[in-house]
């Protein structure tokens, strides 16, 4: 039976992995300025690593894998070739998330125009359908059936920047804090407001010292006077400070997993709500 050249290709990717990662010379911080559309190579999560910045949300910076295996690239990819970088793929299903000094120990070696970056910011949003019949860029290559290289390239690949992929979530609960006035809790911290086995009844509000906690089915809300609009916020929780903002309303929520398992009555015991000077 004629062996796969996918599994050609992907022995190789493996045995990459196993590499040494660059020398000292990416390790130091580089004073060039962190831009949308560059290109770094460097070390990420104990692995040799290229990537290209596609855009910024907050303090932290979008972007996306950039491989040189492009034979087990997918339609999901973005095929490039260059002088300089050569054949490669950029990886639009394998987005994560570095901060400014995180890419500044990354050497740029590449600089991708405005217009080249919105066009992969619009095609990685495209069902696959827009994706293979789209001309502005070339894709990688499409499969109608599975392929087990592929994949295990693919598992591989997000394997390597999985941490740092999964920022999106703290991403998201920042954005939220300070967007919509939304606290994400923890579940540990959840725990120390759960019912009690001797508990009675299951109250849907109580009244803290200047607010009203109200209990829905996704959330529980602390309601404060319209006397708190347009000033600074702070909440504190057991004396720990879990949100600041200029509250332009009167709701504040707290997000936990199982609301309805929440006793308000402790938790209001434990919450401060201060205006701040």
């Amino acid at each position: 039976m004629k062996k796969d050249i996918r599994e050609i290709i992907y022995r190789l990717y493996e045995e990459s992995l196993q590499e040494e990662p660059f020398e000292e010379e990416f390790r130091e911080e580089f004073e060039e300025e962190v831009v949308i559309g560059g290109v770094y190579l460097g070390k990420l999560n104990g692995k040799n690593i290229i990537f290209v910045i596609i855009d910024k949300i907050g303090e932290y910076f979008e972007v996306l894998k950039i491989s040189q295996y492009w034979e087990l690239g997918t339609a999901s990819d973005i095929l490039y070739k260059d002088e300089i970088l050569g054949m490669l793929i950029i990886e639009t299903d394998l987005n994560f998330y570095l901060k400014d000094d995180e890419i500044k120990k990354f050497k740029k070696i590449y600089q991708f125009d405005k217009e080249f970056v919105e066009k992969l910011l619009n095609y990685r949003e495209m069902d696959i359908k827009s994706k293979l019949e789209y001309k502005e860029l070339k894709r990688g290559l499409y499969y109608p059936f599975r392929n087990k290289w592929v994949d295990k390239f693919k598992e591989k690949e997000l394997e390597v920047i999985k941490p740092y992929h999964l920022r999106i979530f703290n991403i998201i609960d920042e954005l939220e804090k300070e967007e919509y006035n939304i606290i994400p809790l923890s579940p540990e911290r959840e725990e120390n407001y759960r019912y009690t086995a001797v508990a009675s009844t299951e109250k849907n509000t109580a009244l803290g010292e200047n607010f009203v906690i109200y209990r829905e089915p996704q959330y529980i809300n602390i309601i404060v006077s319209q006397e708190f609009i347009n000033k600074k916020v702070s909440v504190f929780l057991e004396g720990e400070k879990i949100f600041e903002n200029v509250l332009d309303d009167t709701v504040i929520t707290l997000k936990f997993e199982n609301p309805k398992n929440i006793d308000l009555e402790k938790l209001a015991k434990s919450i401060k709500v201060v205006v701040e000077e």
